[in-house]
C-alpha cells in the first residue's frame, strides 16, 4: 500500500479546467470503511499556468494520535482524495496509508491524475541490525507483509504469519474490474455495506452475461491464495461466479448479503500477475452489490467482517506481550523458584535465540534484518520506544549504566513580616517566600556496544516528536534533551556506544489541568 508521510509536504494538484475542488476523506478502522462524505472540502481557482495546488499534510496529521503503553499496535489512518475540475474531469486517488513520519532530502510528495510520487515500502523501519538484550522480545514493524521468518545460523526457528493482511488493499470497488465481455453499468459507493457505511458498489447487467476481471499487482507464484467477497441482489436473481484464476464458486444471489469464499487455491499461471474473475449471468437490468474483496496468502482467507485490516502489523519473536522469560512463565501460570541453581540454569536459557529476520512481502520479495544479542550485565535494562521516520513504533535498548536525577525550579518573592500589634519583627514567618515549586525527573541512559547502523536509528530518535521510556515494567512519556549527534563509525570511533539524556514529560508535582 502506498504511504503518505505527514511531516513532509504533500500536494494534490489539478491541471485542467478553470477551478478545482478537492474532497479529503480521512478515517480509521477498516480499510474499506470509506466515508460517504468528505472530511474536508477545499476549493481553488487555477493559476495563470492552468494549475491548482493544495497542501494537505497538516489536515492529515491532525487525525493521527500515537500512544504507547507497552503494546506495539498502532491504529492505521487512511485517506482518499476526490478531485473535481470545473470544465475538466473528475477522478479520485487510491486508498493511502497516512503515517506520522517524514521523507528526507528534496523529495516532495504529490498526487495528480496520472502520477503518484509517494512511497510504497512495506517495512516501516530502517533495514539494518537490531541490537537486543538477551531474553527480550524483538519487535519488527511491518505493513502489508504476509509472514516473518526468524533464523539462527541460517536455520529457520519459527515463522509468524500475518494472514490478516489484505493483499488487495485499495481494490474494493467494481470500477477496479475490467469488463472482458458483455456489458455492465458499475457504480462506486452506491449501497450500504455490511460495515454500515455507504461504500458498497453495484454492477448492473446490460446483457445476458458479463465477465469482469481484476488484474492485481501481485506477481504470479504457486503460493496458495484465498479470496472472499460479499454480494447481494439489488434487482433480479442473477448467478454470481467468483474466484481466483480458474477456481470459482457459483451462487444464486439473494436480497441479503452473502459471503462468497474460495479457499486453498493454487493459482494457475495465466500470465505475469494474479487476477480475480466475477461472472454475472441473468437478465438485462439484474443488479448486484459487492463489497469487502479480500485476498490472503495461505489456505484460509480472513473474513472482512471478523478481522478487517485495521492495524499496522507488528511481528515479535515471542508473539506475547510479556517482555522477559520470567514474565512469560508467570503469565502462563508457571512458578519461578528464585534460587541460585535456577538462576544458573536461566543464564543459559535464551528465549530470543535468533540472528536474522526475513520479512516476506506480498509481492514475494524479502527484506532481511540482522539481529545482534547484547550480553547481560549488572545494569537494569531500559528501553526507549519512539515514532521513527516511517511513522511506526521502534525500540532502542540501553543496557549499560543509567542514572536518575532531579531538577527543581520555582519562583520567590520578599514580604515584610512585621508584627504591627506588638511593634516587633515576626521571625516565625518567611521573609523570602517560594511559590510555583516543581521538579523534573531526568534519566541519563547509555547503550552497550552497538552496530554501526545505529547512528541512523539515533538520528530518527532525535527527530521523533513522541518518545516513551520503559523501565522496570513502567512506561512513561519522555522528551529527549540531546540536541546534537555524532554519526559514529567503527573506523572513527572503534566500539560504538551512545549516551542519551531524557526528561520525563510530566512534572513531579502533577500540573495537568
Amino acid at each position: 500500500m502506498r504511504k503518505l508521510y505527514t511531516r513532509s509536504p504533500i500536494f494534490v494538484q489539478s491541471s485542467t479546467g478553470t477551478d478545482a475542488e478537492v474532497g479529503v476523506r480521512i478515517w480509521t478502522g477498516g480499510l474499506s470503511d470509506i466515508p460517504s462524505a468528505n472530511t474536508y472540502t477545499l476549493n481553488k481557482s487555477h493559476n495563470s499556468n492552468g494549475k491548482a495546488t493544495f497542501e494537505v499534510s497538516d489536515l492529515l496529521s491532525d487525525y493521527i494520535e500515537h500512544s504507547f503503553s507497552g503494546t506495539y499496535y498502532s491504529g492505521a489512518t487512511y485517506v482518499r482524495f476526490y478531485v473535481t475540475e470545473t470544465g475538466g474531469s473528475t477522478y479520485n486517488s487510491e486508498t493511502l496509508l497516512t503515517l506520522d513520519g517524514y521523507t528526507e532530502g528534496d523529495t516532495v510528495q504529490y498526487i495528480t491524475q496520472s502520477e503518484y510520487n509517494i512511497s510504497s515500502d512495506d517495512i516501516l523501519m530502517t533495514v539494518g541490525t537490531l541490537a537486543t538484550p538477551e531474553d527480550t522480545t524483538t519487535v519488527v514493524p511491518t505493513q502489508g507483509a504476509t509472514r516473518v521468518m526468524f533464523f539462527k545460523d541460517d536455520v529457520l526457528k519459527f515463522t509468524k504469519k500475518l494472514n490478516s493482511a489484505n493483499l488487495l488493499e485499495g481494490n474494493q470497488s467494481p470500477l477496479d474490474f475490467n469488463v472482458l465481455n458483455g456489458s455492465t453499468t458499475r457504480v462506486e459507493s452506491a449501497e450500504l455495506s455490511p460495515a454500515g457505511a455507504m461504500n458498497a458498489g453495484t454492477i448492473e447487467l446490460n446483457s445476458s452475461s458479463s465477465l469482469l476481471r481484476l488484474f492485481t499487482n501481485l506477481v504470479y507464484t504457486t503460493n496458495k491464495r484465498s479470496v472472499r467477497i460479499f454480494v447481494k441482489a439489488i434487482s433480479g436473481t442473477p448467478t454470481f461466479d467468483f474466484g481466483l484464476t480458474d477456481t470459482e464458486v457459483q451462487v444464486t444471489t439473494t436480497s441479503e448479503w452473502q459471503e462468497v469464499v474460495v479457499d486453498d487455491v493454487t493459482p494457475t499461471n495465466f500470465g505475469v500477475n494474479l487476477f480475480i474473475d466475477i461472472v454475472l449471468a441473468g437478465s438485462v437490468g439484474d443488479k448486484v452489490a459487492i463489497f469487502g474483496l479480500v485476498m490472503n496468502e495461505g489456505s484460509e482467507s480472513t473474513s472482512y467482517s471478523d478481522t478487517p485490516n485495521t492495524e499496522v502489523e507488528y511481528a515479535t519473536s515471542a508473539g506475547q506481550s510479556a517482555s522477559t522469560f520470567y514474565a512469560r512463565v508467570i503469565a502462563d501460570g508457571g512458578t519461578i523458584i528464585d534460587e541460585d541453581c535456577s538462576d544458573d540454569i536461566m543464564e543459559y536459557v535464551t528465549e530470543l535465540d535468533i540472528d536474522k529476520i526475513h520479512v516476506v512481502k506480498s509481492d514475494g520479495l524479502v527484506e532481511v534484518i540482522k539481529v545482534e544479542q547484547l550480553p547481560c550485565n549488572k545494569y537494569e535494562n531500559s528501553k526507549l520506544t519512539f515514532i521513527n521516520k516511517f511513522g511506526a513504533l521502534q525500540d532502542i535498548h540501553f543496557s549499560a549504566k543509567n542514572s536518575k536525577s532531579y531538577k527543581f525550579k520555582g519562583e520567590e518573592y520578599r514580604s515584610l513580616n512585621f508584627d504591627y500589634d506588638n511593634l516587633s519583627n515576626n521571625y516565625s514567618q518567611h521573609s523570602m517566600t517560594s511559590f510555583n515549586k516543581n521538579g523534573e525527573t531526568v534519566h541519563k541512559l547509555n547503550t552497550g556496544f552497538l552496530p554501526e547502523s545505529y547512528s541512523e536509528y539515533f538520528k530518527q530518535l532525535l527527530m521523533s516528536e513522541r518518545v516513551w521510556m520503559e523501565y522496570k515494567g513502567t512506561v512513561v512519556p519522555v522528551n529527549v534533551s540531546k540536541s546534537s549527534l555524532e554519526h559514529k563509525t567503527h573506523i572513527n570511533n572503534g566500539l560504538i556506544q551512545f549516551e542519551i539524556t531524557v526528561t520525563e514529560s510530566h512534572n513531579i508535582a502533577t500540573n495537568i489541568r
